[in-house]
């Protein structure tokens, strides 16, 4: 068994929009597409920083811009808002958002 993790969540668009289009090929779920057959499977994507992080606020920007993403990025503004997120009860930083 193989793991993939593709994701779009980067400060560089470029790299973000390629990301976004991997994804948008793996969603397919045709049984002769890349997707078909249980082969991708998403679980969304926490991302977070103790105080400013200039990388990762960029890559939330370029999320929450991005076609096809709209309302699919939600911020944590706090750490109580990540560990309700997160579901575990603890975690660490103090900003950061979910991609789902």
């Amino acid at each position: 068994m193989t793991s993939i993790v593709i994701r779009s969540d980067y400060k560089d668009p470029a790299y973000a929009s390629l990301g976004a289009e991997a994804q948008t090929a793996w969603r397919k779920q045709g049984p002769n597409e890349l997707g078909g057959e249980g082969r991708y499977t998403e679980s969304g994507f926490v991302v977070v920083a103790d105080g400013p992080n200039p990388y990762i606020k960029g890559s939330y920007e370029n999320m929450r811009t991005m076609a096809g993403y709209e309302g699919a990025v939600e911020e944590l503004p706090t750490r109580g808002a990540i560990e309700k997120a997160v579901g575990t009860g603890g975690g660490s930083g103090d900003w950061g958002y979910i991609s789902e």
